[in-house]
């Protein structure tokens, strides 16, 4: 296994290491991990908040007043640096911190908004934790260290052909964090260290209790942060009026109208709970399944109408040594979701492939989100790829279909061609 531990030949080389320091549970004790090891540690606080922030126009609400949005939508946010300093100074640690805001904006955060904006869905996990190893690369250049190390909660491997290092899942697959590596470059594992590799979450509270001074709290997920009621506002923020889509809120079973929406950046895919600009909710178990741009159109549905057979990706990328030429059994995994799911691989042209569930799913697997598929279900499994959802949905006349058949398409037993909307693909 390919992890934290330090070789003899490596501590007499160099005994520096950088590692991506947030003052949370888990950089800390991956901190004081590698300082127990022998190494030298540097902690580094990469700052990834939008400077431009103060400086967009803000968004007027229909009564003249400004809405305000506290929260700062980010991966990896770093609220005060005095504190994150102050507790590598109890550890003994060197502290520095980097601002990357400007790279953040360009990597991730333009395609957050991007993807808000048209109806998409976008996991920033995948580009965020990429760049952050890039910049503690560059960092550990600069500081003249021959290796980096991160908190994840993720294993690497060395093949016995060398060709390539592996990532595997992590021994606690409640807070596995594997795919979060899926777009590292390869060349970067030779250099990174994961103290928390054979270790669960649970065992690393208990070591952190040991340290005898207090760290920071637990980040959201990005899950979480885009449920936050403010997250349409930093959206709005930085758009232009011109960009903004209105439009209606459909009930896919009934084919009825529900009310006008001021922006589909307010909402996004598997969201319930749904309440239009006048407070006013809906039944909480229906859910939006899909966002069409070009008509403004949310579509809204129960889940328990729904059955997800097959899934098309696109853009998959894996190690060129991974064999999957042929159709295979993989686990797709999502992004900030626990869950693995059973299926049938299949690689098609063009960077496409094709996922097929063992048995059909109760879920949405959104536009635009990005999937990890994984050798097998438990522990170590081994990353093959990941790519993102073009569509998914039921199977029917040999096309996917993202939604049920309703009982007025059907007359008498016999399907019928029937003129839908404009919102339906």
């Amino acid at each position: 296994m390919y992890n934290s531990l330090m070789t003899e030949k490596e501590l007499k080389v160099n005994k520096k290491v950088v590692i991506g320091f947030t003052g949370r549970i888990d950089s800390v004790v991956a901190a004081y991990l590698l300082k127990k090891q022998g190494y030298e540690v540097l902690a580094v606080a990469v700052i990834f908040f939008p400077r431009e922030s103060e400086d967009l126009p803000p968004v007027i609400n229909e009564d003249g007043g400004e809405v305000i949005s506290d929260d700062f939508f980010c991966v990896n946010k770093l609220d005060d640096l005095t504190q994150i300093k102050a507790i590598a100074q109890k550890m003994g640690i060197g502290f520095f911190a980097v601002d990357a805001s400007a790279e953040y904006k360009s990597v991730v955060g333009d395609k957050v908004i991007g993807a808000r904006l048209v109806g998409l869905s976008f996991s920033p996990e995948y580009e965020s934790h990429a760049l952050l190893i890039d910049i503690l690369i560059s960092k550990a250049e600069l500081l003249e260290a021959s290796f980096i190390a991160t908190g994840h909660f993720a294993k690497l491997s060395l093949p016995q052909n060398n060709k390539s290092i592996k990532v595997l899942s992590s021994n606690d697959l409640a807070h596995d964090q594997c795919d979060f590596l899926t777009k590292v470059k390869n060349s970067s594992f030779k250099k990174l260290k994961l103290p928390l590799a054979d270790m669960r979450k649970l065992e690393v509270r208990k070591v952190a209790s040991t340290l005898g001074f207090n760290v920071l709290g637990e980040k959201l997920s990005w899950g979480e942060t885009v449920k936050n009621k403010n997250f349409g506002t930093f959206i709005r923020k930085r758009l232009p009026a011109s960009m903004i889509k209105k439009g209606q809120v459909i009930d896919y079973v009934n084919d009825a109208y529900l009310f006008d929406h001021q922006g589909i950046h307010n909402f996004y895919i598997g969201q319930n709970k749904i309440k239009n600009e006048n407070a006013i909710g809906l039944d909480p178990e229906l859910m939006i399944a899909d966002i069409h741009y070009s008509s403004g159109t949310i579509i809204v549905i129960k889940p328990d109408k729904l059955n997800c057979e097959k899934v098309i990706i696109k853009s998959l990328c894996y190690e060129s040594d991974e064999d999957i030429s042929k159709p295979c059994y993989v686990y797709l995994k999502r992004c900030d979701y626990g869950e693995r799911y059973r299926g049938l691989l299949s690689i098609k042209n063009n960077g496409f492939a094709e996922f097929t569930f063992d048995n059909p799913q109760k879920i949405v697997l959104f536009r635009g989100e990005s999937v990890t598929l994984l050798s097998h279900e438990g522990e170590g499994a081994r990353i093959y790829g990941s790519g993102e959802v073009v569509v998914a949905g039921n199977v029917l006349e040999g096309k996917i279909k993202k939604f049920p058949q309703r009982e007025e398409d059907i007359i008498e037993g016999e399907q019928v061609e029937k003129k839908v909307s404009d919102f339906l693909y």
